[in-house]
């Protein structure tokens, strides 16, 4: 590694400081005319090994002088790494965004390599490995190249005894962030206030350390390993510690499948930056790794998706109806499951759920009639269910309900006048039991006062109630089983239902 003096520091205050000057200057000049916007390029060149440390490369430019606190993000872009065939146009320098209609001024442009995301996990989700970030002055159409090399992975800025100013890492050292080696000597600013003394930065190539798989790149002052192609087996890499071709991971060694030209290549960079017709390659088990059912992706990348992959038949998938269950892909490339049918019932509602059974949900309210006038029809708990009405219910004219039965009070032995007066072995005779003792009648349900008594109105000894009233038939009645009130009917107490 040659160690050379550069010039005195200027650091990142200084460049700044020219930088507003230069502004300055150019805003004056274009006073009185409309200012022209320029353009900006930013190519990344690293030696980082693709998927293997680094999954994602990301730039952003921010306006002002970011390292002293301004962040505000001007535009960023963005680059899934390719797999290893397709890395050494990263080694040689790869153009990561192309921006227009940028403003005069100071801007910090900040490159980020980020490691392999987690299976599942976003792109943007690794961790990250190694980042630089440039301050530049836009003053014209520029094209900024950021060198993130591998020197720098595991670098600490400022380090022990360096100045706070010393915030970037360029070929393993600290610098300033307005350091710049493709700049003529006296605009470089690499110094950060060591005195240029022991900068360690590369002059050509054979300042840089080789292996027999890589040759060296001396790039603005930093030390690249470009790949030797050829030199590793298509299932090994390039390894920079080991200075040797080391064995891929299973999970990253290529497919026995020729190149293609599928619609993943295109999808390989974000932000358009894959000219038309590039290949990913053999390496298709990186770029399309197993068929995942479902997902409505054609994750292996033959051009077919969910059951429509041959890959997926058996797989669990779901028709979209709910009458179905256990879906799975056919052969025929459809989705299809086991069939049931769900029939609602006058109380129950029924529906399909997408499972082996039906959702039942009770109704309320009326179901079928049984016929019975003295039954009440209604769903409960998902049954018709067919109560008794009240005893006493009318059912008919003349007729009453008894124990859910319709019967005639005025003959029924069994409910003579109202429900629950029985006449045992004698007839109901115009809604009274026929009897020959007082004794009877309290059996048969007329309360404990009960008379045999003659009305005199041809029909002889019959039951009656006890009703102490005025001659008006004001008073209490009583002892009538249930609801039934006791009255006199024709000089015979007699119960009855109002």
């Amino acid at each position: 590694m040659l160690r050379r003096r550069l010039p005195a520091p200027r650091s990142v205050a200084a460049l700044v400081s020219a930088m507003l000057l230069a502004t300055s200057v150019w805003a004056t000049l274009a006073s009185g005319c409309e200012t022209r916007l320029l353009s900006l390029t930013i190519d990344v060149q690293t030696d980082l090994v693709p998927s293997l440390e680094v999954g994602l490369l990301e730039v952003e430019v921010l306006e002002g002088d970011v390292p002293r606190g301004t962040t505000s993000v001007r535009a960023r872009r963005t680059a899934v790494m390719p797999q290893l065939p397709e890395a050494g146009e990263y080694q040689r320098g790869r153009r990561i965004a192309e921006l227009g209609g940028m403003s005069p001024g100071v801007y910090t442009v900040r490159a980020i390599g980020r490691r392999p995301a987690p299976p599942g996990a976003p792109e943007d989700g690794g961790t990250i490995l190694a980042e630089r970030r440039v301050v530049i002055l836009l003053d014209r159409d520029r094209v900024v190249r950021v060198v993130l090399g591998a020197s720098c992975v595991g670098v600490t800025c400022p380090g022990v005894g360096d100045p706070d100013e010393a915030t970037q890492c360029l070929n393993g050292r600290c610098v300033d962030a307005a350091c710049d080696p493709s700049l003529p000597t006296a605009g470089r600013d690499c110094c950060a206030g060591i005195g240029c003394v022991e900068l360690a930065l590369c002059q050509d190539a054979s300042d840089c350390d080789t292996a027999p798989c890589a040759q060296p790149r001396c790039v603005d002052g930093a030390c690249i390993a470009e790949d030797l192609p050829g030199s590793c087996a298509p299932d090994e890499y390039c390894d920079r510690s080991a200075r040797a071709c080391l064995p891929l991971p299973a999970s990253l060694r290529p497919d026995a499948g020729a190149p293609d030209a599928g619609a993943l290549d295109a999808a390989v960079l974000l932000d358009a930056y894959v000219e038309p017709g590039e290949d990913a390659g053999a390496f298709d088990a990186w770029l399309c790794p197993a068929e995942i059912c479902g997902n409505g992706a054609d994750d292996d990348c033959d051009g077919t998706s969910d059951c429509m992959d041959a890959d997926c038949v058996g797989a669990s998938c779901d028709d979209g109806e709910p009458c179905t269950h256990h879906d799975v892909c056919t052969a025929g490339g459809s989705c299809a499951g086991t069939a049931i049918t769900c029939t609602s019932s006058e109380c129950v509602t029924r529906a399909c759920n997408g499972s082996a059974t039906c959702t039942e949900t009770p109704r309320s309210g009326a179901c079928t009639d049984d016929g019975n006038a003295c039954t009440s029809d209604v769903c409960s708990a998902g049954r018709c269910a067919h109560s008794a009405r009240a005893d006493g219910s009318s059912c008919g004219t003349g007729r009453r309900c008894c124990a859910g039965a319709c019967t005639n009070p005025a003959t029924d032995a069994n409910h003579c006048g109202v429900c629950g007066v029985d006449c045992g072995s004698h007839a109901c005779v115009a809604g009274a039991c026929r009897c020959a003792a007082n004794a009877e009648c309290r059996s048969y349900g007329y309360g404990s006062a009960a008379t045999c008594y003659d009305p005199g109105d041809g029909n002889g000894m019959r039951c009656q109630c006890v009703c102490n009233a005025d001659s008006a038939w004001r008073g209490t009645c009583g002892e009538c089983p249930g609801a039934a009130q006791c009255d006199q009917v024709s000089g015979l107490n007699v119960c009855y239902y109002p």
